[in-house]
């Protein structure tokens, strides 16, 4: 008896809206792209959880999966706060990654998942480093933290 080959625990081959999104074709393949959707989708919504927001107890990780994949396709192809372009192609090698020299092994430009606003259920795609250095403070604290940066830096 043949076995059915299983891309992703939750995401069913049929899905529609778990398509890869055009600007993807040729840089990453579907199996990949669903493979770090689904990892996101439990990820952010565990530690949504953990954290005690409201919005995590009232979405199911399939809900969190349709949100990020929206925020793929509604701007997944540059960085939201430098305009670099996003490396997707760096999300199949994402299983030998060494979180500790992520800037080192030239992986700054991974895709990453933001909150928008992390008390509201709504995400963007940027790039690793703009994640990392945004943490939890919203799009406008954060740009207007930039600010206070170059502004005392002289740039």
């Amino acid at each position: 008896m043949k076995r059915k080959k299983v891309v992703s625990k939750t995401v069913p081959l049929g899905y529609a809206w778990y398509t890869l999104p055009p600007f993807l074709q040729g840089v990453v393949s579907l199996k990949d792209y669903r493979e770090w959707l689904d990892l996101r989708g439990r990820d952010q919504h565990q530690r949504d959880l953990k954290l005690k927001r409201s919005y995590a107890k009232t979405n199911s990780v399939m809900m969190y999966k349709q949100k990020i994949h929206q925020a793929v396709l509604d701007g997944g192809q540059f960085d939201p706060y430098t305009g670099e372009k996003i490396n997707w192609g760096l999300i199949s090698k994402e299983k030998t990654l060494k979180m500790a020299n992520f800037i080192d092994n030239g992986y700054a430009m991974h895709p990453a998942v933001d909150h928008t606003d992390p008390e509201e259920f709504g995400f963007e795609i940027c790039t690793w480093i703009s994640n990392e250095s945004k943490s939890c403070m919203t799009s406008d604290q954060f740009v207007d933290f930039c600010r206070k940066v170059t502004r005392f830096r002289g740039v």
